[in-house]
């Protein structure tokens, strides 16, 4: 092992020193029978003891001057020297340069380096890590811990350090690293939302799918809480949550829905967390955006719903057929009939007014000859006009039921279906308002689609403007025509009745959604009414506000006005 000139004179000091103390030794032993010998014995069996209590440690501990010289170390340590360091098991005036000349030189300058800058500034004490190579070929990563201890005079005296060997704490670490890392990758991938969070419900980690689905523009995701980060859905409080049955009622698991305000519906899973004592630590989270699954089997509901409507409109068809040719039938004895009685009438008007002139007290049915004439008039006419009104009704029924595939569109007149969708809610409209307008601003505007689904959309739209109503004084308006701009047929129907509040027109359309379930509301009528305006390349517009009416404008392409007229 190389030392410099100064390291050899120190050595030489601590020799003489040695040499001196030995001396002195010696001398006490020859008056050991006195009390100073007794305490010189007691002092060195107790730095012999305090040596034994070093050995015992299986931490390699060392101590050294202010100059960085080794003055004493235990076994432990002279063992790590010796495999990591020179192998020279006289360290006793060694430095930490000399120890590592050979094997981890660099690191001994290292270590070296820092030991002179806390030296020089001890504060609290020196806590470094290193990494040595072994005469085996191994690595050690080491932990050295050092401070100072003072004389009596509270001057530094000496330092005194130990070294922990870390590796296997490290290798462990790399280990987790390694394994977390893995895990991220993994449940990154997933397409499911992953959240963990602790007992006051903040989020400690969560995965990809979460932080984009639920993270927002902020950069900070985790450290949020629960309600935070579900703030969008509706009523995040809400006891019925799963991670609130979990937290609140101790479940292994719970499972639900949130439908957020933008229209996401995800499924929701929460798992406890629990220690070792079976205290809950924590929730995981697990949730599946299932938007578009909902909205598959929404469709299907509505086209199940849409199949028995199907087969209760054939049903009631054939029905209305069957009672439209019984009703016809005598109608038809009727609208005959009074064509005769109207001739008979015209005959016998000449010898009634004589017989009244001769006797003005005549009657026939009760009815005073004055009123005679004028009453056969009007009781006639009403007959005519009951069974033409009878006729129409049964037509206006065998048109709006007469089957026609989804596929078959043809083009008509938009304005005949407006009235006979009117003609059809006659009544009904008559029971809801007495302020009910129609204005056709064309003769004719031309549309191609199956005229009965669109004469259906049209009296959906008006049995809601007439339930809308809470008083006969309001009113109902009817409005057809055509917009240039948009190439488009249009039939726009406005009521002045309750109106619909903002956070329901966005769902106005959406399959069962409706406000009059305890009235028999199934919520199927405009989004089947919807559906068909689709499959027409048409649309609905509403526009509504609370106590201000509704306005609901059906918009067509609009079709070829010479297909119209041809047909």
């Amino acid at each position: 092992m190389r030392r410099n000139e100064s390291q050899e004179t120190e050595l030489s000091a601590l020799r003489r020193e040695n040499a001196r103390l030995k001396a002195e030794l010696a001398e006490a032993r020859l008056h050991s029978t006195g009390t100073a010998g007794k305490l010189f014995k007691a002092g060195k069996e107790r730095l012999s003891f305090m040596q034994r209590v070093a050995d015992a440690l299986p931490i390699p501990v060392y101590y050294k001057n202010m100059q960085g010289v080794y003055i004493g170390y235990n076994e432990a340590f002279e063992k790590f020297i010796t495999s990591t360091g020179s192998g020279d098991s006289a360290l006793v005036g060694s430095t930490v340069l000399d120890v590592h000349a050979v094997l981890n030189r660099r690191v001994g300058m290292q270590i070296e380096k820092d030991e002179k800058a806390f030296l020089a500034d001890p504060g609290r004490g020196s806590e470094k890590t290193y990494v040595l190579k072994t005469w085996s070929g191994d690595t050690r990563v080491v932990t050295n811990k050092k401070n100072i201890l003072y004389d009596s005079d509270d001057k530094p005296k000496y330092l005194v350090g130990g070294v922990l060997d870390i590796t296997g704490l490290k290798l462990a670490e790399k280990h987790l690293r390694q394994t977390t890392a893995q895990l991220n990758t993994t449940l990154n991938a997933m397409s499911e939302m992953i959240m963990c969070f602790d007992a006051d419900l903040t989020l400690l980690w969560a995965n990809r799918a979460a932080r984009t689905a639920l993270g927002g523009s902020r950069k900070r995701f985790t450290g949020r809480n629960w309600r935070q980060i579900w703030e969008k859905g509706e009523n995040p409080d809400s006891e019925d949550r799963p991670v609130w049955r979990v937290m609140k009622n101790s479940l292994d698991f719970s499972t639900g829905k949130i439908k957020t305000k933008d229209g996401h519906i995800y499924e929701v899973h929460a798992y406890p967390v629990r220690s070792r004592g079976k205290k809950l630590t924590g929730v995981v989270e697990v949730a599946l955006d299932i938007t578009e699954h909902e909205a598959v089997k929404a469709r299907a509901r509505i086209h199940q719903e849409q199949l028995m409507l199907a087969d209760k409109m054939k049903s009631l068809g054939v029905l209305i057929g069957g009672v439209a040719h019984e009703i016809n039938n005598p109608n038809n004895f009727i609208s005959i009939n009074i064509g005769l009685l109207e001739k008979i009438w015209k005959d016998s008007r000449p010898a009634l007014r004589k017989q009244i002139k001769h006797h003005p007290e005549f009657k026939l049915g009760n009815i005073p000859a004055c009123r005679l004439e004028a009453s056969i008039d009007d009781l006639l006419s009403g007959i005519k006009d009951g069974s033409e009104r009878i006729g129409r009704i049964i037509d206006s029924l065998k048109t709006y039921m007469r089957n026609a595939p989804n596929d078959v569109k043809q083009p008509f007149n938009l304005n005949l279906a407006v009235e006979n969708a009117i003609f059809l809610l006659k009544n009904q409209i008559v029971k809801a308002t007495t302020r009910f307008t129609v204005t056709q601003r064309c003769e004719i505007i031309p549309v191609c689609a199956v005229r009965q689904k669109i004469e259906q959309v049209i009296i959906n739209v008006l049995q809601n403007a007439c339930q809308a109503l809470s008083s006969r004084s309001q009113r109902i308006e009817v409005e057809s025509f055509v917009d240039p701009e948009k190439s488009a047929a249009v039939v726009k129907i406005t009521d002045s009745g309750i109106g619909i509040v903002p956070e329901n027109l966005k769902y106005i359309t959406d399959p069962f959604f409706t406000t009059k379930r305890e009235s028999g509301g199934t919520g199927l009528g405009l989004s089947i009414s919807s559906a068909i305006l689709e499959d027409c390349k048409g649309r609905f517009n509403f526009t509504s506000g609370p106590g201000k009416g509704t306005s609901v404008e059906i918009i067509l392409p609009l079709a070829d006005e010479s297909a119209v007229l041809n047909d």
